[in-house]
């Protein structure tokens, strides 16, 4: 995550979905979601750029006219486990139950899940562990959905060879791609360039602004839709 910057303007024809007021907003930085918290390096994730803004601003450019909205669903230093159906988190419940809950209300259709997580994971104990519950995650939400097909889109974590990290991220990064070239419908975006900014995990504005962008390029290659 990265400060806000105040040049990046409130984007139109996109939509952010406020599961507390079960309402829609006008996506403007800082965007915020259902449970962003305090990230356990410290770091305090109110007033931080994600890549949904950047994903937001080049989706209403590949589709003028076209409504698009976004159900953000953020929790700061978790691994997956946490975000897995049955976790006493509530994570997955109250992913799913505002996921449900907008659609209701707008009429819209779901389209995919860009998912960002891996860091915790990172290690090699928990690394061996993650296809499964990876696949376990994406089956079940695809259920609960009623969306079989349901694409994910996945991004890499950083590969930035100047910090301690950087093995980590290499490793996750080749196991999280082996994992979605056996699946079908998942895919994963690439995190090459991007820079840090606190040398340890987060992506810096710049670096956020680009990977939101890479998603919304995924998302328009495999989703042509007019």
């Amino acid at each position: 995550f990265s400060t806000y910057a105040a040049d990046y303007a409130a984007i139109s024809n996109a939509y952010v979905y406020n599961p507390a007021g079960n309402s829609w907003a006008a996506p403007s930085n800082p965007i915020q979601g259902n449970g962003v918290n305090v990230l356990a390096t410290g770091y305090n994730c109110t007033g931080m750029i994600g890549p949904a803004y950047g994903f937001l601003l080049d989706m209403v450019n590949y589709y003028p006219g076209r409504k698009i909205a976004i159900i953000l669903s953020a929790y700061g230093g978790k691994d997956i486990a946490y975000f897995m159906r049955g976790n006493s988190s509530g994570a997955y419940d109250a992913t799913i139950a505002a996921a449900n809950a907008a659609v209701a209300m707008s009429g819209g259709t779901i389209r995919g899940v860009l998912w960002h997580q891996g860091e915790s994971d990172s290690d090699a104990g928990k690394l061996a562990l993650y296809e499964d519950k990876f696949k376990t995650l994406v089956a079940a939400m695809r259920e609960d959905l009623g969306l079989p097909s349901l694409p994910f889109v996945a991004g890499e974590i950083t590969q930035d060879s100047q910090y301690s990290t950087y093995s980590r991220g290499l490793a996750f990064n080749a196991e999280i791609s082996r994992i979605a070239a056996g699946m079908q419908n998942v895919y994963v975006v690439s995190s090459a360039g991007l820079t840090l900014e606190d040398k340890i995990w987060h992506f810096d504005g710049p670096g956020m602004l680009t990977l939101g962008r890479r998603y919304a390029a995924m998302v328009h290659s495999i989703l042509p839709f007019d």
